[in-house]
């Protein structure tokens, strides 16, 4: 059950050499984790990643991790950022290049949460959350 794995509730950005390692190292098999290959020269990597943190301060049981693309790879070309990649259990699931390029600055934390759910990522919260799209609290 989704009570039993990890909580994290933030974004970490870890250097290109530590990738490996945070994505193997998730607590359980069951935790998803969410590369965002970025570059913070980037506006519309800026953009996603404020709205990734809300997403992880939201859906704590999955592991968000913010990386450097040039220090991931020199192949990366930076016209594809911001990139999501998903994985679970320390394998790779799906990626997704120019993530919310398209809605530029009208950007929100749910056409990002469409775009990781399209990834086959399960966001889940050690919470208990009711409907958030509803805006009352």
């Amino acid at each position: 059950a989704s009570s039993r794995l990890p909580v994290f509730g933030r974004v970490e950005s870890v250097a290109a050499l530590e990738m490996p390692a945070a994505i193997d190292n998730a607590g359980s098999p069951q935790t998803y984790v969410l590369v965002h290959l970025q570059e913070e020269y980037l506006a519309a990597c800026v953009r996603l990643g404020f709205k990734l943190d809300e997403l992880a301060s939201r859906y704590d049981q999955v592991k968000f991790l913010s990386v450097p693309a040039s220090e991931a790879s020199a192949k990366i070309d930076p016209a594809t950022l911001p990139m999501l990649i998903a994985y679970q259990d320390g394998k790779y699931l799906a990626s997704a290049e120019r993530v919310g390029k398209e809605h530029g600055e009208r950007l929100t934390a749910a056409h990002v949460e469409a775009a990781v759910l399209h990834l086959g990522v399960r966001l889940t919260s050690s919470a208990t959350m009711r409907e958030t799209s509803s805006g009352a609290s």
